[in-house]
């Protein structure tokens, strides 16, 4: 790999992290303002905030991970 290819892959990977920085500020503000239970959260309604915030915060992670074990050079199971 190289340092060109490094560089592009980190830049994604710290992309990829301050938008999970975003979005976890934006839960944190609803969760204070009304509140989430458990059961909105780990059972959310189709088409709701919840629902997607999971689902792309859960892509986004397995991307994070993927981009640190390229970049270290590890072997990743998928």
């Amino acid at each position: 790999m190289t340092d060109s290819d490094k560089a592009a892959l980190m830049k994604e990977k710290n992309d990829l992290i301050r938008k999970m920085v975003e979005m976890q500020t934006k839960f944190a503000e609803l969760e204070n303002q009304d509140g989430i239970t458990p059961k909105t959260y780990y059972v959310p309604e189709s088409g709701t905030f919840i629902e997607e915030y999971r689902r792309e915060y859960e892509e986004m992670a397995r991307r994070v991970n993927k981009l640190a074990h390229e970049l270290k050079g590890s072997g990743h199971i998928h």
